[in-house]
């Protein structure tokens, strides 16, 4: 591979080169020699002579995008100010609402007054400035003031832009800068200022442009003129990076440690604990049991997939396996009900991501190293206090990022012996664990509904018995009510009626109806009123009673009159 060789004439057939295996072109601008008619070989240089394709086998014709037609310029009356906007051309405007929006300009504009644009977006005219000073007695012009000197500018405008907001930002000269760099200040440079730092520092394109300048530093821009003061410090950049290290190392360290000594008790506790293993053999026991006689059958065991499958299988009453497995654990195995406030890491370590902890873990062990071998250099100066903080800062933390690397490493061979033990393939910790974590969930899940489902049961039970109950009370009060009723019937039966005595004819007895009416409605009225009408009522009746009894007598009398008028003589 690499060497040239003699391709095959045209039409033979032979193995084409491997790709770069054509031998090594010629520079650009010299002409090679070029290969014969027919025969292939190495491509002639942009520029340079070549024979045309042959026939069938040229390069296809270039399709050129339909595009907007060009605009006609329009020129304002006056020199306006820029409107910044990104323009479109006119081949990615030619597919959208812009096509037929910008035909409409001319009418647009024509409907609108171009005074009044023109006047509010227009620039204004500069005028002279005024010269101070005082006249000159012979009549000669007025003299010009100093122009301003201007400063001398290396970067380019993005660069300069970024570093003057960095510096703004910092609030501190270079000179400050620089002996807080070196003194390790951290009041002056905390966290946030030193990313500010780090953005105004010179990367080493910058550091050659100030080696190339030879002028006074004071003629340099205030970007410029900060990164030559800053670079007098040595190894400016790797310096920042550790100290944003040092001051970032406690955060990161404790979170780092945090997530990896969860996963590792979670991983742990799932190894160690003997209940879990009891309810999978459960688990496996009634499985083989419902699949007797069937190729799913007598089972030594299954995937752990299968754990989040098993409250699919549905039961008669409703419910599912899982909810049978509660109860039967519930019942017969009360002991590994504690199950998930043993394994309650489980489900926090299944959060965690073992690969990102592991990598934060390796990058802390080689910060370490990697600022033990800068400390350890002699190039810094006797007020430096670089390497006496940093050796310092390696000492004490040295022992615990080991032990926190020990740690990481250790996740992943428990994860593998677990796997391993559990015959499946080897897997990430949070991945193992979330199986884990779902099953756990679903058995306290099912639990709880176990909980509700019996809490219903004797609610409805307790119902039923207020039910019979009131039943059995209703049916002893229809029963007593017939006893009452039959002994009232017997009773009547045995003792005689009582004769009904007539009342005698008397004028008399249509008052005492009139006497029931008159004391059904005294009874609604005051005792006073009552007693009045009463009285007046009785009043009135005895002179009706005399009255008539005087009528009934007169009358009487008369008809005796007239029966003796009315008899007969005796014959003589």
């Amino acid at each position: 591979p690499g060497a040239g060789g003699i391709p095959p004439p045209p039409g033979a057939g032979g193995i084409p080169p491997p790709p770069g295996a054509g031998g090594i072109p010629p520079p650009p601008g010299m002409g090679g020699i070029p290969p014969p008619p027919g025969m292939g070989g190495i491509p002639p240089p942009p520029g340079g002579p070549g024979l045309p394709p042959p026939p069938g086998m040229g390069a296809p014709p270039v399709v050129q995008k339909p595009k907007c037609r060009k605009k006609r310029k329009m020129t304002p009356g006056k020199k306006m100010k820029p409107l910044h906007w990104a323009k479109l051309t006119d081949e990615a405007a030619y597919d959208t609402v812009w096509k037929d929006l910008g035909k409409n300009d001319t009418r647009i504009l024509n409907e609108l007054n171009l005074r009044e644009i023109e006047s509010a977006f227009g620039e204004k005219p500069k005028g002279k400035k005024k010269l101070g000073g005082k006249k000159k007695a012979d009549g000669e012009a007025k003299s010009k003031s100093p122009s301003k000197k201007k400063l001398v500018q290396l970067l380019d405008g993005k660069r300069r832009q970024a570093v003057d907001i960095a510096i703004r930002g910092l609030k501190l000269s270079g000179d400050q800068a620089k002996n807080a760099m070196l003194k390790m200040d951290a009041k002056i440079i905390t966290a946030e200022k030193l990313g500010l730092l780090q953005m105004a520092c010179p990367t080493p394109a910058d550091v050659l442009l100030l080696k190339g300048y030879s002028g006074p530093t004071n003629d340099l821009d205030t970007a410029e003129k900060f990164m030559r003061v800053v670079s007098i410090v040595p190894t400016v950049v790797p310096r920042l990076k550790f100290w944003a290290f040092k001051l970032s190392f406690s955060e990161s360290f404790e979170n780092v440690n945090e997530g990896v000594t969860l996963v590792n008790k979670a991983l742990k506790s799932l190894e160690t604990s003997a209940k879990f293993k009891k309810i999978l053999g459960i688990i496996l026991a009634l499985g083989n049991y419902i699949n007797g006689g069937t190729r799913k059958g007598s089972a030594w065991g299954f995937k752990l997939n299968s754990l989040n499958k098993l409250k699919m299988l549905r039961s008669n009453d409703g419910s599912n396996f899982m909810i049978f497995l509660a109860r039967t654990v519930r019942d017969k195995f009360p002991k590994l009900l504690s199950i998930n406030e043993e394994l309650k890491s489980v489900s926090m370590g299944a959060q965690k991501d073992s690969a990102w902890l592991a990598g934060e873990a390796m990058k802390m062990e080689g910060g370490m190293r990697r600022l033990e071998n800068e400390a350890s250099k002699k190039h810094f100066a006797a007020n430096d206090r670089f390497p006496v903080v940093m050796k310092d800062f390696h000492k004490k933390n040295t022992e615990a990022v080991k032990k926190l690397l020990k740690d990481s490493k250790c996740m992943n061979s428990t994860c593998s012996r677990i796997c391993k033990a559990y015959g499946e393939k080897t897997q990430r910790p949070e991945e193992l664990l979330g199986k884990f974590s779902v099953f756990l969930l679903d058995f306290k899940l099912a639990l709880e509904q176990l909980q509700k489902q019996e809490e219903s049961e004797e609610k409805k039970k307790e119902l039923e018995k207020k039910k019979e109950m009131n039943k059995k009370k209703a049916l002893e009060r229809k029963q007593n009510k017939a006893k009452k009723e039959d002994t009232k019937r017997r009773e009547s039966k045995r003792s005689p009626k009582p004769e009904s005595t007539k009342l005698r004819k008397s004028p008399l007895r249509k008052s005492l109806a009139q006497d029931k009416l008159v004391d059904a409605v005294v009874h609604d009225l005051t005792r006073l009123n009552a007693k009045d009408m009463l009285r007046k009522l009785k009043k009135k009746r005895f002179n009706t009673l005399k009255r008539k009894k005087k009528r009934e007598a007169a009358e009487k009398k008369n008809a005796d009159k007239m029966k003796f008028f009315l008899k007969p003589t005796p014959k003589r």
